[in-house]
């Protein structure tokens, strides 16, 4: 299902691009049903979630849906008082210029005309992805295991660096004249949904622990 969903962006990214405040508008709101689609799922198995898990685990993972809502909707903080630190004027960490003015690298093949900057903000998008996808896999994470994604949705997380590796190749041969093969807007609504298909398939193996116990 996340492939298909993955798919179907890249195709709605072609057919419809997002030029127009409407269909930001579309997308955002989409972005943010998802999200509240998270938290009231996983507040709903509340009980099931601590006799599996435990209470640190559902409060992280709470506070990780509410925390993207956040983010979200920071654009009604928006204001000339942020003006000198975030690129939107608004009170969120994924503006501040920090981090959408810092390069970690940038690599560069003259003799192919070929090059790559990784943003401070995209080394951050990517790490956090990482961990939020295999940090079950290290030891002394066990005991929040049920925080990070079930692992047949942790491959899906690398569409965020693989837009935007191809998108800076792609540009670079003349392949495509947008910036992104899948724009901002929609690589973060199908990070959302991988979000939401976890926190489905975690609902279902709540309910058959409980069968089972």
């Amino acid at each position: 299902m996340p492939f298909i969903v993955f798919i179907f962006l890249i195709i709605l990214s072609y057919i419809t691009p997002l030029k127009y405040q409407s269909e930001f508008q579309f997308v955002e709101i989409s972005q943010l049903i998802i999200l509240f689609s998270c938290f009231i799922l996983t507040f709903q198995h509340y009980k099931l979630f601590l006799r599996v898990s435990n209470f640190l685990t559902f409060i992280l993972r709470e506070l990780l849906f509410l925390f993207l809502f956040y983010e979200e909707v920071s654009i009604l903080t928006a204001s000339d008082n942020f003006a000198g630190f975030n690129y939107q004027s608004q009170l969120n960490l994924h503006n501040l210029n920090f981090f959408l003015e810092n390069k970690i690298f940038s690599l560069n093949i003259n003799n192919l005309h070929l090059s790559w900057s990784l943003l401070l903000i995209d080394f951050i998008y990517i790490i956090s992805l990482f961990i939020i996808s295999y940090g079950s896999y290290l030891p002394f994470l066990k005991r929040i295991r049920f925080f990070f994604l079930e692992k047949q949705f942790a491959i899906y997380t690398f569409a965020y660096l693989a837009n935007l590796v191809f998108s800076s190749l792609f540009r670079d041969l003349n392949i495509i004249s947008k910036y992104y093969i899948l724009d901002e807007e929609l690589i973060e609504l199908f990070t959302y949904s991988i979000l939401l298909f976890d926190v489905i398939q975690k609902n279902k193996i709540l309910k058959k622990t409980k069968f089972k116990s």
